[in-house]
């Protein structure tokens, strides 16, 4: 599947990147809010996240594991 409108937009980058991730529940409320019902439940789930992102060093490997 080919973008043609995308075709010529590239971006080059040096540095640090970052990845933000939101939670938020069938109301739109914040999930990552230390107040929220089951923010320990969310949070340990991004931390968990978190270490597999950063202990994969092939990012198929994450694909096949989910398998």
């Amino acid at each position: 599947m080919e973008f043609p409108v995308l075709e010529d937009a590239h971006e080059y980058r040096k540095g640090t990147w970052y990845i933000v991730l939101t939670a938020r529940d069938s109301k739109l409320v914040d999930a990552l809010n230390p107040n929220y019902k089951n923010h320990v439940v969310i949070e340990k789930y991004f931390k968990a996240m978190r270490y597999e992102y950063l202990t994969t060093q092939e990012y198929i490997e994450v694909y096949l594991k989910a398998k």
